[in-house]
């Protein structure tokens, strides 16, 4: 196995210090732990709401994400950090666990994604809970 290995997580409620008032976001970090460098080209974002259409590669939103340090060499054993805001339609996709990040690199055709996890159920404020009675 030679060649570019890139390893990818995110951490799906980020914040940025000090805080800039964006709220949270997505930080995907990818690490190249093959023997040679790559070229990142893109971070993107995807909506897969079944494992049918993810296996398919048939999201039912893509979506580049503005990165002012893309393009961006990733050599060997070293780290990138992208950041991606949510909007409404990536939240919602989020809370069902269809949001997927990545990146899009010169060394290979593939896209490498991970899955956004929903938010825990904890997460959410008491209060924002609807009362059974």
């Amino acid at each position: 196995m030679s060649g570019p290995r890139l390893h990818l997580s995110v951490m799906a409620d980020a914040l940025s210090f000090p805080d800039d008032g964006k709220g949270v976001r997505a930080a995907l970090t990818v690490i190249n732990r093959g023997d040679e460098p790559t070229m990142l080209t893109h971070m993107v974002g995807f909506v897969f709401p079944s494992w049918w259409r993810k296996y398919r590669n048939n999201p039912e939103y893509a979506g580049i994400v503005n990165s002012p340090t893309i393009p961006h060499k990733l050599d060997i054993n070293a780290t990138w950090i992208g950041m991606m805001m949510y909007e409404k339609t990536l939240t919602a996709a989020r809370q069902k666990g269809h949001l997927y990040v990545g990146v899009i690199a010169s060394h290979s055709n593939a896209t490498f994604l991970i899955r956004v996890p929903p938010p825990k159920k904890d997460d959410i404020p008491k209060d924002k809970i609807a009362s059974g009675s």
